[in-house]
C-alpha cells in the first residue's frame, strides 16, 4: 500500500472525525488535503468527489462565489477531456445546475443542465433511473423559480415515478435513502402547489412528507438533519395561503428554532431566507418590533453571503420596503444606494432576479417621491417614470416564459401596482383639482384586475388568419385534456397517466413556442388603455354611481363617481387587515347560525359606504378588488339598521374588459335554455354542494316558467353533452344545481346528470375556457359559483369568472353553499321582476325585498337571500312593453297614416276644385 493511500485513509477518517463534531472549517482542511492528494495520483473519481464536497462547505459558508470557482475550473477540465468518465461530467454538469439554480443564477443553471441532459444516455443503465431522478428535480425547481408551476409538477411527478424505478433497479443500498428522497420530492409538490394556490393537493403531498420523514426519525442520521425546518417552512407557507396566521407564524418560529439548534448543518442562505420568511409575517401582521428584529439579523448575515449582486436583490428588497413604511427612509435609501440600475432587466431575469427587480424599481420610485413632493406645483416627477417602469417590466418579463402574472412575479408586480397608486395618491392630495393622477391610478387599478384576460384578448387580436385560430383551438383543447389528466392523476397515481400526462404538455409547449414566434408585439400595460378604455366610453347612468375599490398594505382607496354629473372623487382611510376583515364577515353571513354576522355587516357598511354613497341616488356599481368582491353588499346595515337594498339596487361589475365592442347588447329571445338534473335518486339536500336531491329546483323551474318560456331539460336529461351541444346557440341560459368550488378553479366544477364516471356528469374549470358563449345572462344557481381566491391581475377566480371570460355578459352567482328552497324562492321572484322589464339590478332588488317582507324569523338572516350576487351588464332580457303595447302601437300608428292620407287627398280636391 503506497504511502499517499495510507495518508489518504489517516485524513479521511480524521475528516469524518471533525465533521461529526461539526467543526467545519477543520474538515475543510482535511477535504483540501484529499483533493490534493487525489489530483497527484490522477484518482479521477475520488478527486471528483472531494472538489464536490469542497464545492458543498463553501455553500454552507455562504460562499457562493467560491463554491462556482470550484465547478468552474471542474467544467473546463471535463469540456477539456481531462474528466474522462461519463457519469463523473454528468455529476458536475448536473449538481452545478443545482447550485446555481441555488444562488439564483436560473439561466445559466439551464445552460448547464442541458450539458448534463447530453450525458444520461452514456451513464450506466443501472444508474439512468436515479440520473434522471435527480436530473427532473432539478429541473423542476429551475421551473418553480421561474414561477412556471405547471412545468415544475410535472417534472417533481416524473421524478417521484423515476425514483420508484431506481428503488427497483436496486440502486439505494438503504431503504431508508430512498425514503429520505421521497420526502424532499414530495416536500418540492407541496411547495410548488402552495405557491400555485392549489391547497388541498399540496395538504395530500405535504402530509406525505410528513408521515415518510417521520418513520425516519428513529435514525439520529436524519433526525438531526436539517429537513424538519424544511419542512417547517413548506407547513408555515401552507397555513400563510390559508389564511392562517397563528399557525403560519408558528411554524415559520419553529423553522428558525430549528436552523439554530443545526446551524453546523445549515448553509448561511438558508437562515437568511428563515429569518426574511418570519420578518415578513410580522411584518404583513403590523408587529413591526419583531419584524425590525428578524429584518437586521438577515441583514447582517447578508453581509456574510458572498453571491452575485443581482442575487442580493430578492434579499434587499423586502428590508428596503420595511424601512420606507415605517418611516426610516435614510436606512432603505442606504440599502437603494448600492443597487445598480443600469443592469438590463432582461437579462436579469434570466439571472432569477426578474421579480426583483420590478420591486426595486417600486421602491426607488418611493424614495424619489419622497424628495420630489417636498416641492409643491412640479407638473413632471421622475418618480412615477420608475414606477411606470415598474409596471411595465412585470408584463414584459412575464410574457417571456409564457407563464403570466401566476407566475412569481404576483408579489412584487402587487408591490409595484400599491406603491404607484400611493404615491399618485400623494399627487392628488397636493392637487385634487387636477384629475391626471386620478385616471392614471383607475388605469393602474385596472391592470391589477385584469392584466391577465387583457393580454389574452389583445393576442387574440392579432389572430387575423385561418391558421391563428387552427392554433388557437389546438391551444384550448390541449389545455382541457391536460387539466382532465392533472385531476385525474390526483386521484389515481397512476403512472400511465403521468406518461400521457406529460406528452399532452409537451404537445401544448410545442404549439405555444411555435404561435408565440408569430406575434412579434410585446404586450405594454400602458398601451393597453386603447383597448380598456371603459371610463371614457362607458359612463354610468344618471341615476347611478359607481365606486371603485383598491386596496394596499396601507389605506382603502374608494373612487367615486355619479352620472349626474360625471365627476370623479377619490377618497382614502388607513385601514390596516382589510384582508383579515372581509373574510371574517364572509365567514359569518355564510353560517346561518353564527353570531357575529350583523356586527360585521355594520363594520363593513361603515368601512365600505357610509362616506361614499349619495344616498339621493338609488343604483349602486360596484367594482371591487380583492376579496371585496366577497362582500355581500345587499346586506350590509347602515346606521339605521336599514339593508343596503333597501334603499338602493346593487350589482357588482367584476372587470373593465377591452372587448367591450362584443358587449354590443341585441335583443334576447325570450326563451331560456334551463338545465335542472333534481338529483332525485340521492337523499334530500339542503344545500347546493352536495350530491343530494334537490327538490327546490323543482319548485325553482315551475316558477321560472310563470314568466318565461323554457328550452328545458331535466332529470336524466340534464347532461353535460346537451349542455355543451345547447349552451351557444342560447342567449339566456339558468342551471339549477350542485356546485363545488376548489382552491384551484380549474378543479372546480358543475353537475349535471349523466354516468357515474366523473368527466361525463362534471363540467370542470379547465373545460369552461372552450366554451365559446354570447349570452346576455347567465344564472348559476348552485353552491360558490362566484367563490375563489383573488388572482392579481384576474380578480376573484372562480366558476363564474370563467363564464364571464367564456362570453356571459352578466351573470348571477353565488358567495357561498346556498339553501336550496331559499333559492327556489328568490330566483323566482326574480324572474317574475325581470319578465316586466326591470334592468335586472332593479329586478334582483325587488326580488330580495319581497322575500324579506314574506319571510320572517331564522329565514330572512343574509344567509338565506344575500348570497346572490348579480355582475356585469343591467339591461332587461325583456322589453318593458308586452306584445299587446307593441300591436296598439302598431295599431295606432297605421290609423294615424290612414287619417293623414285622407287629409292630403281631401286637400288636393279642394285644390282642383
Amino acid at each position: 500500500m503506497s504511502k499517499d493511500t495510507l495518508l489518504f485513509i489517516q485524513y479521511f477518517n480524521e475528516g469524518m472525525e471533525y465533521y461529526e463534531k461539526g467543526d467545519q472549517k477543520t474538515t475543510k482542511i482535511y477535504i483540501e488535503k484529499l483533493v490534493e492528494i487525489s489530483f497527484r495520483n490522477n484518482w479521477e473519481d475520488s478527486w471528483v468527489n472531494f472538489m464536490q464536497a469542497l464545492a458543498s462547505f463553501e455553500l454552507y459558508l455562504g460562499n457562493f462565489k467560491g463554491s462556482r470557482i470550484l465547478y468552474d475550473s471542474l467544467m473546463k477540465m471535463s469540456d477539456e477531456g481531462k474528466i474522462i468518465d461519463d457519469h463523473n461530467k454528468f455529476k458536475i454538469y448536473d449538481i452545478y445546475s443545482g447550485i446555481l439554480s441555488q444562488e439564483g443564477d436560473i439561466g445559466y443553471s439551464e445552460v448547464v443542465m442541458q450539458k448534463a441532459e447530453a450525458l444520461i444516455s452514456k451513464v450506466p443503465v443501472k444508474l439512468q433511473n436515479s440520473t434522471k431522478q435527480r436530473h427532473e428535480n432539478g429541473k423542476g425547481l429551475n421551473y418553480l423559480k421561474y414561477g412556471d408551476y405547471r412545468r415544475a409538477k410535472i417534472s417533481f411527478l416524473n421524478s417521484i415515478k423515476l425514483l420508484h424505478l431506481a428503488f427497483e433497479d436496486g440502486v439505494y443500498a438503504e431503504s431508508s435513502d430512498y425514503e429520505f428522497t421521497k420526502v424532499i420530492l414530495y416536500k418540492n409538490v407541496a411547495n410548488n402547489d402552495i405557491m400555485a394556490g392549489n391547497l388541498d393537493i399540496a395538504k395530500i403531498y405535504l402530509d406525505s412528507a410528513l408521515t415518510t420523514f417521520e418513520g425516519l426519525k428513529s435514525d439520529p442520521y436524519y433526525a438531526n438533519s436539517p429537513m424538519q425546518a424544511a419542512l417547517n417552512n413548506t407547513i408555515g407557507e401552507y397555513y400563510l395561503m390559508l389564511g392562517d396566521y397563528n399557525l403560519a407564524q408558528k411554524y415559520m418560529q419553529e423553522r428558525v428554532i430549528e436552523i439554530e439548534k443545526y446551524k453546523d448543518r445549515v448553509n448561511l442562505q438558508m437562515n437568511i431566507e428563515a429569518r426574511q420568511n418570519l420578518a415578513k409575517l410580522f411584518f404583513q401582521r403590523g408587529n413591526y418590533d419583531s419584524a425590525r428584529v428578524n429584518f437586521d439579523i438577515s441583514l447582517r448575515k447578508l453581509n456574510d453571503l458572498k453571491v452575485s449582486e443581482s442575487s442580493k436583490l430578492k434579499y434587499l428588497s423586502p428590508i428596503i420596503h420595511f424601512y420606507q413604511v415605517i418611516g426610516e427612509n435614510k436606512k432603505g435609501d442606504d440599502l437603494l444606494s448600492k443597487v445598480d440600475f443600469d443592469l438590463d432587466p432582461i437579462q436579469l431575469y434570466f439571472s432569477g432576479a426578474g421579480e426583483e427587480i420590478v420591486a426595486i424599481y417600486a421602491l426607488k420610485a418611493n424614495s424619489l417621491a419622497n424628495k420630489e413632493l417636498q416641492y409643491k406645483g412640479k407638473s413632471e416627477y421622475d418618480f412615477l417614470d420608475f414606477n411606470r417602469k415598474a409596471i411595465s417590466l412585470s408584463s414584459q418579463l412575464s410574457k417571456i416564459n409564457g407563464v403570466g402574472l401566476e407566475s412569481n412575479l404576483k408579489q412584487p408586480t402587487r408591490l409595484a401596482i400599491d406603491c404607484y397608486v400611493e404615491n399618485l395618491r400623494k399627487i392628488h392630495l397636493q392637487n385634487p383639482s387636477n384629475t391626471d393622477a386620478l385616471k392614471e391610478a383607475i388605469y393602474v387599478i385596472n391592470f391589477a384586475k385584469n392584466q391577465r384576460f387583457n393580454e389574452q384578448r389583445i393576442n387574440s387580436s392579432l389572430w387575423t388568419n385561418s391558421q391563428d385560430q387552427r392554433l388557437f383551438s389546438q391551444e384550448k383543447q390541449l389545455k382541457r385534456k391536460l387539466g382532465e389528466l392533472e385531476r385525474k392523476y390526483e386521484e389515481t397515481n397512476d403512472k400511465g397517466v403521468l406518461d400521457s400526462l406529460i406528452i399532452v404538455f409537451n404537445e401544448l409547449e410545442g404549439l405555444k413556442n411555435s404561435f408565440y414566434e408569430q406575434q412579434s408585439i410585446p404586450y405594454d400595460w400602458s398601451k393597453s388603455n386603447q383597448f380598456v378604455n371603459y371610463f371614457e366610453s362607458q359612463k354610468p347612468k344618471h341615476d347611478q354611481q359607481e365606486l371603485h375599490y383598491f386596496y394596499s398594505d396601507k389605506h382603502l382607496h374608494v373612487f367615486v363617481r355619479t352620472g349626474r354629473d360625471q365627476k370623479w372623487t377619490w377618497n382614502s382611510i388607513d385601514e390596516p387587515n382589510l384582508e383579515k376583515t372581509f373574510i371574517d364577515a364572509l365567514n359569518a353571513f355564510q353560517n346561518y347560525s353564527h353570531k357575529d354576522w350583523e356586527s360585521q355587516s355594520r363594520r363593513l357598511y361603515e368601512i365600505l359606504l357610509q362616506d361614499y354613497i349619495n344616498q339621493d341616488i338609488k343604483r349602486i356599481v360596484i367594482f371591487p378588488y380583492g376579496n371585496i368582491g366577497l362582500v355581500p353588499f345587499a346586506a350590509l346595515l347602515d346606521r339605521n339598521g336599514k339593508y343596503l337594498i333597501e334603499n338602493h339596487a346593487v350589482s357588482l361589475n367584476n372587470s373593465t374588459k377591452i372587448n367591450q365592442a362584443k358587449w354590443n347588447i341585441t335583443p334576447a329571445s325570450n326563451e331560456i335554455l334551463a338545465f335542472a338534473p333534481y338529483f332525485e335518486s340521492f337523499e334530500q339536500d339542503i344545500q347546493r354542494n352536495l350530491y343530494g336531491s334537490l327538490k327546490g329546483t323543482k319548485q325553482e323551474i315551475a316558477g321560472i316558467s310563470n314568466f318565461f318560456n323554457l328550452s328545458l331539460f331535466e332529470g336524466n336529461n340534464a347532461t353535460k353533452l346537451n349542455f355543451l351541444k345547447e349552451c351557444k346557440k342560447s342567449r339566456l341560459i339558468h342551471l339549477a344545481t350542485h356546485a363545488f368550488a376548489e382552491s384551484n378553479v380549474l378543479f372546480s366544477k358543475i353537475i349535471f346528470s349523466g354516468s357515474e364516471m366523473e368527466n361525463e356528469h362534471s363540467l370542470f374549470g379547465y373545460e369552461i375556457p372552450e366554451i365559446d358563449l354570447n349570452v346576455d345572462m347567465l344564472i348559476l344557481s348552485a353552491c360558490q359559483t362566484g367563490y375563489g381566491r383573488f388572482e392579481l391581475g384576474e380578480g376573484v377566480s372562480s366558476l363564474a369568472k370563467l363564464f364571464e371570460n367564456s362570453g356571459a355578459r352578466s351573470l348571477v352567482y353565488t358567495l357561498w353553499k346556498v339553501d336550496d328552497y331559499a333559492s327556489a324562492e328568490l330566483i323566482s321572484k326574480f324572474y317574475k321582476y325581470l319578465d316586466t322589464g326591470m334592468d335586472k339590478d332593479l329586478a334582483i332588488q325587488a326580488a330580495q325585498i319581497e322575500y324579506l317582507r314574506e319571510n320572517t324569523g331564522k329565514k330572512d338572516l343574509p344567509y338565506y337571500w344575500a348570497g346572490f350576487v348579480l355582475s356585469g351588464d343591467l339591461t332587461p332580457v325583456k322589453s318593458k312593453f308586452s306584445m299587446y303595447y307593441v300591436f296598439a302601437l302598431a295599431l295606432l300608428t297605421v290609423f294615424i297614416f290612414w287619417i293623414f292620407r285622407r287629409y292630403i287627398f281631401r286637400s288636393k280636391n279642394v285644390a282642383n276644385s
